[in-house]
Formats: C-alpha cells, structure tokens, sequence
C-alpha cells in the first residue's frame, strides 16, 4: 500500500510540474493586441458617448430616493478608497500627500456628480482636459 501512495504521489507531483511549465510558457507568448487608428478611436468615443447619454436619461428618470441610493453606494465605494489609500501611505507605497492629492480629487469628482445630477457607473465620460494634462506630464518627464 506504501509503494502504491508514493506511485500516486510521484505521477501527481509530475503532472503538476509539467502543467506550471505549460502555463509559465503560454503566459510569454500572448500577442498584444493592435494599436486603434485615430479614426476608429474617433468611432469608439462616439459610440461611448451615445451610450453614456442614454444611461444619464435613464439615471435622470430614477426618483429622489433612488439616486440617493446610488450616490450612497458610491459613498462607500469612496470610503474602502480612501482605507486603501491610508493602507498604501502606512506601507510607504505613497506620500501622505499624494494620498490626501487622491482624497481631494475623489471629493471634489463626488461633489461635482451630485451637485450636476451625474450618472454614476462603470461607464462615465473621460474627462479631456485631464487627458491633456497626462500628455503635458510624461512630456515634462521626457
């Protein structure tokens, strides 16, 4: 029964080492996927912003009570954020200045969406402006 166990044993421990060399080896070869041209950018930002349109009408039909529901769950979503940050600041993967720079761009996005009755969701605008800013950034890194 012992040479059967350790049989057993030797065929499982060979099988899972090939199978990490199979996953190790298929993980280095994914191809990247290819770069949009401006025109199909140009039809993705379209397509995003009709379907960012028809969610804020939806959203603007919610009650009082409903968006008020919303807006508290994004709340807490904002809380577990600002834990995460102060998480980050006591392991020294940040500044707490950084941390409190995040915290203030969170509440004043959080006070925007509420004051402008703004949908909320997993699909919202991009901001332009703020992508512009990140060219002038990595540019002043250059």
């Amino acid at each position: 029964m012992k040479k059967i166990n350790m049989t057993l044993g030797a065929i499982f421990l060979a099988a899972t080492l090939s199978l990490t060399g199979y996953a190790k080896e298929s993980t280095k070869e994914m191809p990247t996927p290819p770069a949009l041209t401006e025109e199909q950018k140009g039809e993705k930002a379209k397509q995003f912003e009709a379907e960012y349109k028809q969610m804020q009408e939806k959203f603007s039909a919610l009650t009082d009570e409903q968006k008020k529901e919303i807006y508290d769950l994004y709340d807490k979503v904002n809380v577990a954020k600002i834990k995460l940050l102060d998480k980050y600041v006591e392991l020294g993967l940040m500044t707490d200045e950084e941390a409190k720079s995040i915290q203030k761009h969170m509440s004043d996005v959080s006070e925007k969406i509420r004051s402008e009755g703004q949908f909320i969701g997993f699909k919202a605008p991009h901001f332009p402006k703020r992508a512009e800013n990140n060219q002038q950034n990595s540019q002043d890194v250059e």
